[in-house]
């Protein structure tokens, strides 16, 4: 199961609050980036926001400067813009 999630376009749907217009959004993750095995950059194809996904951590937080600078040093990537 845990492949079939890696490797296509990952459909969980959570409900949160959106920041702009304050109204849920129920995401439709899609990977648009893969650091390791257990570790994936996400977009909601709904509202355009980017997530992390961290398998070890069971966990999908937003995808935010700091979450940025983390992966950027764990796995020796240059900084970018989202």
């Amino acid at each position: 199961m845990l492949e079939i999630l890696k490797r296509t376009a990952i459909r969980v749907f959570i409900c949160c609050i959106n920041a702009y217009n304050r109204l849920p959004c129920f995401h439709l993750f899609e990977v648009i980036e893969e650091y390791d095995d257990l570790t994936r950059k996400l977009i909601c194809v709904k509202c355009h926001s980017y997530f992390g996904m961290s398998d070890r951590h069971e966990a999908v937080l937003p995808w935010d400067e700091e979450y940025e600078k983390i992966i950027c040093l764990t796995y020796n990537l240059p900084r970018t813009k989202v």
